[in-house]
């Protein structure tokens, strides 16, 4: 990425020269900082899912893996007692079966309840 136009702030043709793609990199940065090992597609296939009501199958896909990641003993090592493990471990099943569930992007309604947190839901 050595042309100049995928670093502008203010050519539209680059990928940081809208507002709001400037405006997603600061956000990703700054939420970077805070959380250096954490991967951002579950909250992004979730928030995505409250919002629209439907997942990308490819950010479906890593975020299932980023999941299935979380409950590898190398990761769950960091909690010091087994309990804990177990307790992240049943929390992360519940976030893969949802992740499962949740629709395409393809597809006309949700399956699971995105509605009741959805407030731009059109009631006809």
């Amino acid at each position: 990425m050595k042309e100049d136009f995928y670093w502008s702030p203010i050519d539209e043709s680059g990928p940081f020269g809208s507002d709001a793609g400037s405006d997603a990199a600061y956000g990703f940065q700054k939420w970077r900082k805070s959380h250096p090992t954490t991967s951002p597609s579950i909250g992004t296939a979730f928030a995505r899912f409250v919002m629209e009501g439907k997942v990308d199958p490819t950010l479906k896909n890593y975020a299932a893996k980023t999941i299935q990641r979380e409950m590898l003993p190398i990761i769950t090592r960091q909690f010091a007692q087994p309990d804990q493990v177990k307790a992240h471990n049943e929390k992360m099943n519940k976030l893969l079966q949802l992740v499962k569930k949740m629709p395409n992007h393809t597809t006309d309604q949700p399956e699971v309840g995105h509605e009741k947190h959805n407030k731009t839901k059109n009631t006809r």
